[in-house]
């Protein structure tokens, strides 16, 4: 059996166990509507969509919201599960997918990884928009991780916060983005003035722009 059909029977059964537990949740509040519009445009852009893949890929859309927002837009809940990250809340829209109201249907298929479920879209409803920080959100991991294989995807979702600051059987904490987006102006943290200064003197030793303090490195990545 391979990882992804494994990991899948492991998400059916936290997902089973965990719904009284999460029915308090923010995760009940997930927009279903814009996940499934954003399942489409994937479709429609070429990209290559499991449900492993998916439940990586919109953790990462949530994340280049909060981190361009501060807000959140799909609400979302992850935990930290055996193969990173993972929403129950997605796996079972993903499961009850009504192929001609969604337009979008799920398939078993074998690769030669193993068997699997792809997700693809039968249709497209040309008068629905994304808002526009989620389009962008969109466009931007879909360029940086949208076409990676499988295993390198789930290891980049892995490497990234907020996922690295949860602990095995945890729910993700979205929280913990809001340092990340510090401005000008705000108090950061001893660790994210280091992280600040290590970028300096990166782009020191670059051909791009030299920056004489940390304020000038804000005023040319926000301005």
């Amino acid at each position: 059996m391979s990882e992804e059909s494994k990991g899948e029977t492991d998400h059916m059964s936290i997902a089973a166990n965990s719904l009284a537990e999460i029915a308090n949740r923010a995760e009940f509040q997930m927009d279903e509507g814009l996940v499934k519009q954003i399942l489409r445009v994937l479709c429609r852009k070429g990209a290559y969509l499991t449900t492993t893949r998916a439940q990586k890929l919109f953790y990462l859309i949530e994340r280049e919201c909060v981190l361009e927002t501060g807000q959140r837009y799909l609400h979302l809940e992850y935990r930290y599960d055996k193969f990173g990250m993972y929403s129950p809340a997605l796996s079972i829209l993903l499961r009850n997918l009504d192929r001609n109201a969604d337009l979008l249907e799920v398939n078993e298929v074998v690769t030669e990884r193993g068997a699997g479920r792809t997700i693809s879209c039968i249709g497209f409803r040309h008068e629905e928009h994304l808002p526009a920080p989620v389009e962008r959100a969109v466009a931007v991991v879909l360029a940086e991780y949208g076409f990676l294989r499988t295993p390198v995807l789930i290891s980049a979702a892995k490497e990234t916060s907020p996922f690295i600051h949860a602990r095995k059987g945890e729910w993700i904490d979205w929280r913990v983005l809001d340092e990340e987006r510090c401005r000008p102006g705000e108090e950061l943290s001893a660790e994210g003035i280091r992280e600040l200064e290590k970028a300096l003197k990166s782009a020191e030793t670059s051909r791009g722009p030299t920056f004489e303090s940390v304020d000038e490195l804000f005023d040319y990545l926000f301005h």
